[in-house]
């Protein structure tokens, strides 16, 4: 079975750019509903009691394993603590204490890049995007009732 995790870059209320692991272990039809969808529709993504708003986000990125995000990270952790061990063992080497801490976009290492495999580009909708779902309706819903009431003025309702 394969796993999808997603990684992004958006700006943080303060303006700070910050890269976060949003999803870990999705399967790819998690992926449309999840993250996908939402996004091209221009919808904020509400993750773990956590808002990340639709216009903050800067990049997406999918990787596919075919293990889970866990196994994944063991994996890599264990061929760091590998190759440090073999530095540390060189005469004359450095010693390196720790390999250090992991970044989000590390699971890349060990995975596949597919972000091109999903359809990931916003809607086009210039008329959505500068007015929102409800003002939209809203607006319809005001030409909808000035429509009807030059039709009924003139039939000669008043």
């Amino acid at each position: 079975m394969s796993y999808y995790h997603v990684v992004i870059e958006f700006h943080s209320q303060s303006g700070e750019k910050k890269t976060i692991e949003l999803f870990r272990d999705l399967s790819k039809s998690e992926i449309s509903s999840k993250l996908a969808k939402p996004y091209r529709k221009g919808k904020d993504l509400h993750v773990d009691g956590s808002i990340y708003k639709n216009e903050s986000i800067s990049k997406i990125r999918i990787c596919k394993t075919e293990e889970k995000n866990e196994a994944v990270k063991d994996t890599m952790f264990r061929k760091s603590s590998e190759r440090l061990d073999r530095m540390n063992a060189e005469e004359g080497g450095l010693v390196i204490i720790s390999p250090g801490g992991s970044h989000p976009e590390d699971i890349f290492e060990e995975g596949e890049d597919v972000t091109s495999r999903f359809k990931m580009e916003k809607e086009n909708s210039q008329l959505l995007s500068t007015f929102g779902d409800r003002t939209l309706t809203i607006v319809c819903s005001i030409i909808a009732i000035v429509i009807a009431t030059y039709i009924a003025f003139k039939l000669g309702y008043k």
